[in-house]
């Protein structure tokens, strides 16, 4: 008698795929600008594998590396073992888009070159797909978004406002916007100009008053002298 035990059990499959260094999960799509990421796959026993953009290899059990190369645009990288009687463990996918395009930044507002009396302005910046947005080197918001607004102070004169937008690649752009800032004058207060205007009166004030003194003193100092003379 022969004794025959039939084998249906699927191997293990355990799989790891990073960018970067980065671990990409699986069910979740990683945004990257590089042109490469590294598989590392483990198995229990000798099997046939299956991986995206390779030939079917015979693999022992144990682990092994690969170097996968990365497309412009979205990548779909599939691994599937077999064992040596057919049996399939269940198939592993991976999502990674490749994106070297910086994203398209716009400032809505405040208009470069406008001029404002208030205190601070509000920045609203615009990008065509999900970024993090940085302004004036602070982060503000919450999150990856596409429209974002965010108040600025403002100092007396002119202020350069930097903005800086982040896609999910990486990927950055920059712009900048100049806003002046008007002297807002209160009840009873003098602007800057007023203020300078007001000094060149007091002086020159001050200069005829003191030609005038220098006037009269000449005149009586010549009326002494004649009367000296007389």
């Amino acid at each position: 008698p022969f004794n025959i035990t039939r084998d249906t059990t699927p191997p293990k499959l355990s799989t790891r795929l990073s960018v970067y260094g980065i671990e990409v999960e699986h069910g979740v799509e990683l945004y990257t600008r590089a042109g490469d990421a590294v598989l590392e796959l483990f198995l229990d026993e000798e099997c046939y594998v299956d991986v995206t953009g390779m030939d079917t290899m015979d693999l022992p059990d144990g682990g092994s590396t690969f170097v996968i190369l990365l497309l412009p645009g979205p990548n779909v990288v599939t691994v599937w073992a077999r064992d040596l009687l057919g049996n399939a463990a269940p198939q592993v996918r991976y999502d990674v888009t490749v994106d070297r395009v910086a994203p398209r930044l716009s400032i809505r507002a405040p208009l470069d070159g406008s001029s404002v009396r208030a205190e601070t302005v509000s920045v609203v910046v615009g990008t065509d797909e999900p970024c993090l947005a940085t302004v004036n080197g602070f982060q503000p918001f919450g999150g990856e978004g596409h429209t974002f607004n965010v108040s600025v102070e403002l100092e007396v004169g002119r202020n350069t406002i930097h903005v800086m937008v982040e896609d999910r690649a990486g990927n950055r752009a920059f712009r900048t916007v100049n806003v002046t800032r008007l002297w807002e004058r209160g009840a009873g207060e003098a602007g800057p100009g007023d203020r300078f205007l007001e000094g060149w009166i007091a002086g020159m004030l001050g200069a005829f008053l003191l030609g005038l003194v220098l006037l009269v003193v000449l005149v009586a100092a010549a009326g002494y002298i004649r009367w000296e003379r007389g």
